[in-house]
């Protein structure tokens, strides 16, 4: 492209008035950068070293972030000490073998009311599924369902299934009969599909028997 007489009298006048503001934005040729290096050093002056982001030549560069002390891997805090998998590996090691007693979850249990938790929690929106949802979060619920798994030797009932996924129903449905939610005797070790199944024969024979009045 080639720049009339006009337009290259305004660049030079541009160039006078703000030499720093006419080369912003402009890329220099490495024969440009070494002729200016050339002319720096035959005038006695060192040229500067270009700091790239921060590289170690940097001078302000101080070891850049952490490395995890386990893994090695590359950290995003400056603060951390391990990443979040090795972090968790660390917590579960220190937990093998600890045994936590009733009376200690008790404790816990009565150290966390009236603070930030449950109803009292800023982003609280009601209970998914009522009262219900709301009883079955306390810690005798908790101690109920424990002590009813280990009583059957963490197995279904009604299929014999051993460990997996296993759910503590109440004999006597916990709606129809609220005194005996706590009850041990009034629970059992059932698998999903057992617990599933029974839930729909109580609801049936409460329907029929309750609300219809059918024997």
């Amino acid at each position: 492209m080639q720049h009339t007489e006009e337009t290259k009298q305004k660049m030079r006048e541009a160039k006078l008035k703000n030499p720093t503001r006419y080369w912003l934005g402009k890329k220099k040729t490495p024969e440009h950068i070494e002729k200016i290096k050339q002319t720096l050093i035959s005038r006695g002056i060192e040229p500067k070293v270009k700091f790239v982001g921060y590289q170690q030549n940097h001078p302000n560069w101080k070891g850049g972030k952490p490395n995890c002390r386990e893994c090695g891997k590359s950290l995003s805090s400056y603060s951390s000490i391990e990443c979040r998998v090795c972090s968790y590996k660390t917590i579960a090691q220190s937990n093998t073998g600890r045994i936590i007693t009733k009376e200690w979850r008790q404790k816990l249990s009565e150290s966390h009311k009236g603070k930030n938790m449950g109803e009292l929690h800023w982003n609280f929106k009601g209970y998914p599924n009522g009262e219900r949802n709301k009883l079955m979060v306390r810690i005798e619920y908790k101690l109920w369902r424990e002590a009813v798994f280990k009583r059957d030797n963490y197995t279904c009932q009604i299929c014999n299934q051993y460990s997996g996924y296993l759910e503590a129903d109440h004999i006597k449905p916990w709606a129809v009969y609220p005194e005996l939610r706590y009850a041990i005797d009034n629970g059992q070790t059932l698998c999903k599909n057992c617990h599933k199944l029974k839930t729909k024969i109580d609801w049936q024979d409460y329907h029929f028997k309750v609300i219809r009045g059918v024997n």
